[in-house]
């Protein structure tokens, strides 16, 4: 849905792309501004232009898939000022993602016992579960998901990681 984005919209549009050094586009195509988002969100090219820029993109949903790709790749600390950028009726999915994101950590900090993680598995979404899988390193957790896992991915995914973890040991 091409719609007419505001004058300051468009003015800080083509300051993150002269950052990028693109060529902007017709940026009243949400196609060519998630170009520039992208860049933004996987290169770092523009993080700062990107900051000022979603507080006024119109699509929502678009607004509301970058700052998940962003809190996805921020410090902790970072996440929570990314959603502070757009407006609260797009922050659902981001918020929730915030969410698993801090799950993750205190997983990885060994701040979630296995008889938690045990408890709270049927809750995570097959995201978190995979998430996990590819960072802790505690035999306990990943024998759970090995188990106990949603999908065949999960389960395969932490018995590879708990396989790996053991060879290690000996």
């Amino acid at each position: 849905m091409d719609e007419h984005i505001s004058e300051e919209l468009r003015i800080k549009l083509h300051e993150l792309a002269r950052v990028q050094e693109a060529q902007p586009g017709d940026l009243d195509d949400e196609h060519e501004r998630w170009a520039l988002y992208l860049v933004a969100i996987r290169e770092g090219l523009g993080i700062a232009q990107l900051f000022d820029v979603l507080p006024l993109e119109p699509d929502l949903a678009m607004a509301s898939s970058a700052v998940v790709n962003l809190v996805e790749r921020s410090a902790p600390e970072e996440r929570r000022v990314w959603l502070s950028r757009i407006p609260q009726e797009a922050r659902d999915h981001p918020e929730k993602r915030v969410a698993e994101l801090e799950t993750v950590d205190a997983v990885l900090r060994g701040e979630l016992r296995a008889d938690h993680v045990a408890g709270d598995l049927d809750s995570w979404s097959d995201w978190l579960q995979l998430r996990i899988t590819g960072r802790v390193e505690d035999p306990a957790v990943l024998r759970i998901l090995a188990e106990r896992g949603r999908t065949k991915r999960i389960r395969r995914q932490a018995e590879e990681a708990l396989t790996g973890d053991e060879s290690h040991e000996i």
